[in-house]
């Protein structure tokens, strides 16, 4: 799976997925906004403003080839002195999520570590999306706490795992899938 900046021609794609709660909730957090708030936001961002409206360092369409874009990653929170950020990641609901966890979330901590040159990424993942934490276990991320019934989906309250990872700790990680891989 290939992270690329956002391009307009990712528009229809985006706008399609408004219709996903879990879109409206990467974006903003909550679903209480309005379509067309995000639809505003999704067009400024693509006529020049490279920053949705969560103060994002960056956000990239995780593209499958010839499937096209499969969802989003968003680096944010991003504290040069300390040289840490929070990542996360939105799947589309046209991708499984074998199919795009491992490539997104390791692409994401990639960028983080390899462009930015970060020392620690974070991520919070919904305690019920087990392939996603997993996805970042593999990374050589670790569950560093649980936020009890921090998240509300569906009107439910929901745990949130906070899970954080070390440039070397994804290294070895790294190192790891790569061997495993024979390259």
């Amino acid at each position: 799976m290939l992270l690329r900046r956002l391009e307009r021609k990712d528009l229809d794609v985006l706008v399609d997925w408004l219709d996903d709660a879990a879109f409206r909730r990467f974006i903003y957090g909550d679903d209480e906004r309005l379509k067309r708030q995000m639809g505003s936001h999704i067009l400024a961002l693509l006529g020049g403003a490279m920053s949705l409206p969560t103060a994002a360092a960056g956000h990239f369409v995780c593209d499958a080839g010839e499937r096209g874009p499969v969802g989003l990653a968003g680096v944010f929170d991003l504290c040069w002195r300390n040289r840490s950020c929070i990542v996360s990641t939105y799947r589309s609901p046209s991708c499984s999520p074998e199919d795009f966890y491992g490539g997104a979330c390791s692409g994401i901590l990639e960028y983080c570590f390899d462009e930015l040159n970060l020392h620690r990424a974070g991520a919070r993942v919904d305690a019920r999306d087990e392939a996603a934490w997993r996805a970042y276990e593999q990374a050589g991320a670790r569950r560093e706490l649980v936020l009890r019934g921090h998240g509300l989906r569906d009107g439910q309250p929901s745990d949130v795992y906070g899970y954080g990872v070390l440039r070397s700790e994804f290294d070895v990680a790294r190192k790891g899938r790569t061997q495993e891989a024979g390259v």
